[in-house]
């Protein structure tokens, strides 16, 4: 039985006021993942953000942005998207 996990970003919405206004964005996902997991996700344009995944329970995740991200083009792009902990390491 395949079960659609859920997956939360923190994340905030500006208004035309300058004011922002916290909340939670959600993506789903029937991947097989982890507590602890490293993932890249899609951020636009041949951009890609690095999060750790947090367990809260069966189904749900919370991602921590790792504020390291990636081109599609860079020269590293197929080491590091396979082996994120080795961008970690590095620093």
């Amino acid at each position: 039985m395949i079960t659609t996990k859920e997956i939360y970003f923190d994340s905030t919405l500006k208004c035309r006021s300058g004011k922002r206004i916290p909340y939670w964005d959600i993506t789903t996902t029937d991947d097989d993942i982890k507590d602890q997991d490293l993932r890249w996700f899609h951020e636009g344009y041949g951009f890609f953000r690095l999060y750790r995944l947090h367990k809260v329970d069966d189904v749900n995740f919370i991602a921590e942005d790792l504020y390291h991200v990636m081109r599609t083009g860079n020269e590293n792009w197929d080491l590091y998207i396979e082996h994120p902990e080795l961008l970690l390491a590095e620093g």
